[in-house]
Parts: C-alpha cells; structure tokens; sequence
C-alpha cells in the first residue's frame, strides 16, 4: 500500500490490520523494529510485535474503526521506547502507525531529573542562607543580649565604657554578616546592568563588607541568556562567600572573560585551601554542588582546584554565541 511506503520513508513502523487487529500489511520498519519480514506477520495481532499491551491497542483499534482517532500511547519495546497512533482506513481497516520515540523519553527523563536536582540545590541554598545567619547574625545578636544584660549590673565607668564598646563591635559584626547574606538573596537587576558591571560592584562592594581585598577584571562579553548571566552571578557569591567564611585570605581575585564560544568566571584565593576530596567525603561543599548543577543544566561545568596551603581556584565555564556586549575592562 502507498501510504505504508510513505511512512516507511519516514522512519515510521505502520501496519495495516483489520477490526480484530490481526496484521494485513506492514512496511519494512515495522519489521525491523519487531525482528521480523512484513510477510511474516500478516494474520498475527499486531500486539504480539511489541509495544503496547493486547488491552491498549484493542482499545485503540476499536476506537479507530468507530471513527475516533486513538493515539499517543507510549511503551517500551526491547530497549527502545516506541508511540503508537491508530486511525481509521476505508472497510473497517486500521492504519496503526508506530514511531521510534526513545530519544524523546530520554530527554524528558533527563529534565525530570534536572528539575528534581535543582530543587534539591534551591533547598540547599535556602538551608545555606538559614545556617549564615544562625552561625553569623544569630550568634552575634546572643552576644550582644548577653552585653547589654551585664550593662544592668553594678559597674565602674571603666568597664561600662568597655562592655559599650565590645556591645558596638558585636553589632557591627551583625551587620556585616547580615549585609552578605543580603547580597547573595538580591542580586542586581541583570535586565538591565552589564553583567561586567555588576561582578565589578559585587566585588568590591564584598571585600569593603568582607575586610579582604578583591580584585575583579571584567571584560567585553558575548550575549548570554539571563539564566547564564544568573548562573555566574551566583557563582561569584557563593565563591566569595567561601572565601570570607573558611579560607582566611588576605586577598582574592576574580576574573570574567570569554574566549572562543566559551564565557567563564573564576575565583582564586590565597588562603589556607583545602583537599577537595575530602570535602566531598565529609559531605561539604554542598553550596558548590549546587553551583555544578546548574553550570550542567546550562551546559557548562565548574572546576574547583585546591590544595591545603596553597589557596583555592574555583572556575566555572559556559558555551555562549552571539556577539560582544558593552562590558567593564
């Protein structure tokens, strides 16, 4: 029949079977897909090739021969995954047409992951946000309760003038910690500043907060979404953030550039480091776990290089095209 020559130039299995489903034609893909020669089959249910279940494709041969198109049933088939459509031919006949789909299925099983990981690293931002300001706010607000408290006990002016000034530096620690918290929850407007720009006043504005010094070359970059331009955004606060709170550095440097079809930003320190083997062991690092998936949603990736003694390089790099946008030298 033409119409199975049609679909057989398109990749697509089809099978021409009557009311019972029993196999009339078939094309040349159908047989290749079920392991057989279309000769073969003709008087066999077209269920016994694979696919759907007998129950799903009666009903949905005797849906087409009452004139209701029935389709989109999605099965596996060996370790393929095949869609099968049916509808109504002349005499009561049934085109039943079945289309490889198992690259579909695989992608949309990857984005249910990804969506799945990337909620497993929203919580794990939320719970990092929640730790700062316990372990940083939190514990300098108790202090300085505890401070003010023994302001309210028999004091010479001396120590009243020293519990004063230990209760302003506990507050000027509170402040500080809640600043950088602050600025990893609002990120500026990327709509609207140059991401160049924005790294650059992130940066120095951080070590101002921070009370280390950090250097920022930004230069002309290539268009990139507002997801990219988020993810390396977010990249340079968590990165610094690392360094303010484990690294002991007296300086850091961050560097965001392109090169060929490939934009990235990176951050090294001169601090302490560390073994990042051993930080994966310990379950650590997870704020930059988070950072890797969405670097690999986006497909980049994101290199840590460390060592204890020798500070640390955290680098993460994207694929973009397009051309240069007004950047910050």
């Amino acid at each position: 029949m033409r119409i199975l020559e049609m679909l057989d130039g398109l990749g697509d299995g089809a099978f021409v079977v009557d009311r019972a489903g029993l196999v009339l034609a078939a094309n040349e893909t159908a047989g290749r897909q079920a392991g057989a020669g279309p000769a073969g089959m003709a008087g066999v249910p077209v269920w016994r090739f694979g696919g759907p279940s007998a129950l799903q494709y009666r009903a949905a041969v005797t849906a087409a021969v009452r004139g209701k198109p029935a389709g989109g049933i999605v099965a596996a088939c060996g370790e393929r995954w095949l869609e099968v459509v049916c509808r109504p031919l002349e005499d009561g006949e049934v085109l039943v047409v079945r289309r490889d789909v198992t690259a579909r299925v695989a992608a949309q099983e990857e984005a249910k992951s990804l969506r799945t990981r990337l909620l497993t690293v929203q919580d794990q931002e939320r719970s990092s946000v929640a730790r700062d300001l316990h372990d940083d706010v939190g514990q300098s607000m108790t202090a300085l309760l505890m401070e003010l408290r023994s302001l309210e006990g028999p004091l010479d002016e001396a120590a009243r003038l020293e519990r004063v000034r230990s209760a302003t530096g506990l507050v000027r620690a509170a402040m500080r910690g809640l600043r950088q918290v602050l600025y990893r929850l609002t990120p500026p407007a990327l709509e609207t500043t140059p991401l160049p720009q924005a790294v650059e006043d992130y940066g120095r504005a951080f070590g101002s907060i921070s009370g280390f010094e950090v250097s920022v070359r930004a230069s002309e970059l290539p268009h990139l979404t507002l997801d990219q331009q988020r993810a390396l955004y977010r990249l340079l606060q968590e990165g610094l953030n690392n360094v303010a709170k484990h690294a002991q550095a007296s300086s850091a440097r961050v560097t965001l550039g392109a090169a060929g079809d490939r934009v990235s930003l990176e951050i090294a320190d001169d601090g302490r480091g560390f073994d990042p083997v051993s930080a994966r062991a310990r379950g650590t690092g997870l704020g930059l776990n988070g950072m890797a998936e969405r670097f690999r949603a986006l497909g980049g990736r994101l290199d840590v290089e460390a060592a204890p003694g020798e500070g640390a390089r955290l680098r993460g790099t994207l694929p973009v095209s397009g051309t240069a946008e007004a950047g910050v030298r």
